[in-house]
């Protein structure tokens, strides 16, 4: 447990930063912005994120439990947005993690 209030300790001190990258037709910003539990709903704020995604979801999470970010996430695969996520090996063990329910195979699939 403190191996995961640590990090999430440091996330306000994220600032809101815009970040800029050079695409194909000009560049696309995108905000970076940090949400902190149990204060905010992050799994809302997150899910929404992803459901406004256009082009493609980077995902990069230690512990990853939510059925609704992964809902969230399948969808943006079947609306043709690119996801690549990046998980702990402990999201291997089923009572750990949400990302071992059948529908996470979506995401295994090439394109996700």
């Amino acid at each position: 447990m403190r191996a995961i209030i640590l990090p999430l300790l440091l996330l306000p001190l994220i600032p809101l930063v815009p970040s800029t990258t050079e695409a194909a037709g000009g560049a696309e910003t995108a905000l970076v912005t940090a949400c902190f539990v149990p204060a905010q709903d992050c799994e809302a704020q997150i899910s929404a994120s992803i459901s406004r995604a256009r082009s493609q979801v980077y995902v990069q999470a230690y512990g990853f439990t939510s059925t609704k970010i992964l809902r969230a996430l399948r969808e943006a695969v079947a609306r043709g947005v690119k996801v690549s996520v990046i998980l702990d090996k402990s999201n291997r063990q089923k009572r750990y993690s949400g990302a071992e329910c059948p529908s996470a195979n979506d995401l295994r699939q090439p394109g996700a």
